[in-house]
Order: structure tokens, then sequence, then C-alpha cells
């Protein structure tokens, strides 16, 4: 028996034997039935994944009230796009340095200028199971790595944006100290600020 028969969205009660069912109570299914996982395990994270996709994707509104002082309606409008705040070096480091422009790079031909905070996400992005067959890449509040070219430039409360189809995101970024040292302290401050907001968390009102 496999987990794909199941339509399932709370935990595991109990450890399963070997060859045995895994114990789960039913309540609701993945937005799609994988043409490619098949593996119990596998389904399980995606499962967890599409659950902290759904349940960041209500916070929004306040992911972009704190990071660019007002909302843009892309949570009901925006199809599968998806809105990123670009993270930036700072004009000087923490000792006071400042940082010059030809230290930043070039932000089409840089690796400096291809992360982002994930700050909108549309209706449709990653439902498509034909494309996105091991569930979302990135979640409200991600730090991405994503693909420089094929975005559009927006200003959004005096911050700098793109807005992206939701294929051109590579990856979460899951370790700041493998990014770009100049990035890193922008952010380990972006990190901080969504903490605050407890977005996993139930809303404080």
């Amino acid at each position: 028996m496999s987990l794909m028969d199941y339509r399932i969205h709370s935990t595991i009660e109990d450890e399963p034997e070997s060859n045995q069912p895994i114990a789960i109570t039913t309540t609701t299914a993945l937005p799609f039935r994988s043409p490619i996982v098949r593996d119990d395990k596998q389904y399980l994270t995606v499962l967890d994944s599409w659950n902290e996709y759904e349940t960041t994707f209500k916070r929004q509104d306040d992911v972009m009230e704190q990071q660019i002082g007002g909302v843009i309606p892309i949570q009901m409008h925006g199809g599968f796009k998806i809105i990123l705040k670009c993270i930036e070096i700072p004009d000087k480091t923490d000792s006071g340095l400042y940082i010059p422009d030809a230290a930043k790079g070039d932000y089409l031909t840089s690796p400096i200028g291809t992360y982002g905070v994930v700050i909108g996400i549309g209706p449709e992005a990653y439902k498509d199971s034909e494309r996105h067959p091991y569930g979302p890449r990135c979640k409200i509040g991600d730090i991405v790595d994503f693909s420089a070219y094929e975005k559009e430039k927006r200003i959004y409360g005096g911050f700098p944006c793109h807005i992206i189809h939701d294929d051109r995101i590579n990856y979460p970024v899951t370790d700041v100290n493998l990014v770009v040292p100049l990035l890193q302290p922008t952010i380990r401050k972006v990190q901080a600020e969504l903490a605050t907001l407890n977005l996993l968390g139930p809303k404080e009102e």
C-alpha cells in the first residue's frame, strides 16, 4: 500500500513496521498527485513542503508590510509569478569601511545579484504537477537563489524588487555561510526581521 492512495494532512501517529502501511489521520490532500514521487518518505517530504507553503502563503501580506511597507495583490492576481525583494550589498561593512561599486559586480553577470527574499507568490505558482513534481521550490519568507535573466525589475516602497516566474527560482538558501560574504550581513538582518513574524506558527493578534 502506498501513501499515494491516501488523502493526508496530519502527523504520523506511530512508527510503521517493515512493509506495513503508515497510520495517519486523513483530512486533505496534496494540491496534486505527483507523476514522479512514488516513495512514501518522498511523499511525506513533499507533503511537509506543501504544508509550510500553504501556511506562509496566508502571511504574505504581513511579510510585504514589513519588508516594503505595503501590499502588492499578487496573492489573488499574480498567476504563477513570484515577487522577490532584492538582497543588496550594504554601502559599508560592519567595521565602517565603504564598499566600492566595483566590488559589488554587475547584477546581470555576477552571483551577487541573484539572491532575494520571497515576499509574494501568485495563486497558481507550483500547482502544475508536471512542471513541479516535487512540490514548491520556495515559500514566503525564503531567501532564494534565482536566475538572473527573465525578470521584471520593480521598485516597491523604495526597495528594488523583481517579478519572476515560479520556475526561475533555483533553490532556497539553507546555509548563509555558503553565500557571497558581502551579502551575508544583509541576509542575516532580513532573517532576523522575518523571525519576528513567526511565519510557521500561529499569528499573534
